[in-house]
């Protein structure tokens, strides 16, 4: 067996980098592959389609999902925050979506510096 699949091996390789490799050789290559491929098979999609529509509601019931359960029932880190707390990050970040036009990097923005905001303050 080669030794470049052993960490020994990378570290050898990459050097200091070699967490970086892993990420990029099995995080982000094996997901940007399908990313083309999507982007190359949907230009011709309708986005007014059945088909189009389920898969976005899908999506949208996925990521509802998500969000609520790191809400309600947190897990790790975020179990140490206080409910109200995050509640309040929830329900600002939700503001600061609508406020700035729909802007998906204003609400997530808000949301995460309020939380990180709200560790630091329940210390």
């Amino acid at each position: 067996m080669s030794d470049m699949f052993t960490i020994a091996g990378l570290q050898s390789t990459f050097g200091p980098f070699w967490a970086f490799a892993v990420l990029l050789i099995f995080a982000f290559l094996p997901t940007e592959f399908w990313r083309v491929l999507g982007v190359m098979l949907g230009k011709g999609l309708n986005e007014q389609s059945e088909g189009f529509r389920l898969v976005r509601m899908i999506s949208v019931g996925l990521v509802t999902a998500v969000v609520a359960k790191l809400v309600l029932q947190p897990s790790g880190s975020l179990a140490n925050l206080s409910a109200s707390a995050r509640f309040g990050a929830f329900f600002a970040a939700v503001a600061a979506f609508y406020l700035f036009r729909r802007s998906l990097a204003a609400g997530l923005s808000t949301g995460v510096g309020l939380v990180v905001l709200f560790s630091i303050m329940e210390r």
